[in-house]
């Protein structure tokens, strides 16, 4: 496995992630092309629509990096619409954009960079976090690269949105496209040793590995709120009191992420169970 390969698996499996959020809100109109490494030396940020709406996504737990999404400034109009199901008036889609759209494409970014991190922390086997989205519009390609970090590493995804060009852009120091490497690598040969094939992947990974990767599946019973010295002042035996009654919905999350809603129940009178009856998705 080598680092462009594992760029372009990281690429195409976060473009992946991206296109079906993408969809949520604007159906069928959105298409995606394949990834491509960036050279180095070579600037991520050519080409863009200019002027550009941009929408950072960092990683600030379990891997460093991060993601930009980049749309023309009638795309950011149109998908705010699509967002709100509105009809836009003739032009409105050229105008200046404003802080409707700029929200708009920052909750949409927030949503997608979220997908990715889930399917990039199944195959680390390490939750991975990821900051507030910030939006901004630029007006050259050189204004919109001052504003993220340089990386040692890049790789591009073109999308057009209802129609209208748009690029995601990731920036990868080298230590996590190192952890990919050697990830992915392990993966393979774990596939090459159960003899599956490896033709079938798709994406990052193929489904046969997403079977096999442990996660960590927890149950929320309630919260609680405290300061920290009446944490440390808790006596054995005290009762805290959280923030649901005994017969209230439990969360389960599945690798810090809230999947779904159930209920406790008892299994064999000395083992505690959880009966799952709504399934929300990671969140």
């Amino acid at each position: 496995m080598t680092i462009e390969e594992a760029l372009l698996r990281l690429a195409e499996s976060t473009a992946d992630a991206v296109a079906k959020v993408l969809r949520t809100f604007a159906g069928e109109g959105i298409d995606r092309g394949a990834a491509v490494v960036v050279p180095a030396g070579e600037h991520p940020f050519a080409g863009i629509p200019i002027p550009s709406v941009i929408a950072n996504v960092d990683y600030v737990d379990g891997i460093t990096g991060g993601n930009v999404f980049v749309m023309s400034r009638a795309g950011a109009h149109r998908l705010a619409a699509a967002m709100m199901s509105i009809e836009l008036e003739p032009g409105q889609d050229s105008q200046d954009v404003g802080e409707l759209e700029l929200s708009a494409v920052g909750e949409a970014a927030n949503q997608m960079m979220a997908a990715a991190a889930v399917a990039i922390s199944a195959v680390l086997g390490q939750e991975i976090e990821i900051a507030p989205p910030t939006t901004r519009v630029v007006f050259t390609a050189e204004e919109a690269e001052r504003g993220n970090e340089k990386t040692p590493h890049a790789a591009v995804v073109s999308f057009s949105v209802l129609d209208e060009p748009c690029k995601l852009i990731l920036l990868v120091p080298n230590a996590f496209v190192i952890r990919m490497t050697r990830a992915l690598a392990e993966l393979e040969a774990d596939m090459v040793g159960d003899g599956l094939d490896l033709a079938d992947r798709q994406g990052l990974f193929s489904p046969e590995l997403l079977r096999r990767i442990p996660v960590r599946v927890s149950v929320e019973l309630g919260r609680a709120r405290m300061s920290l010295a009446q944490a440390v002042g808790l006596p054995p035996g005290a009762v805290v009191e959280l923030d649901r009654a005994a017969d209230d919905p439990v969360d389960l999350f599945v690798n810090g992420k809230r999947y779904a809603e159930g209920r406790l129940v008892l299994l064999d009178g000395n083992e505690w169970g959880l009966r799952i009856e709504r399934v929300l998705g990671a969140r």
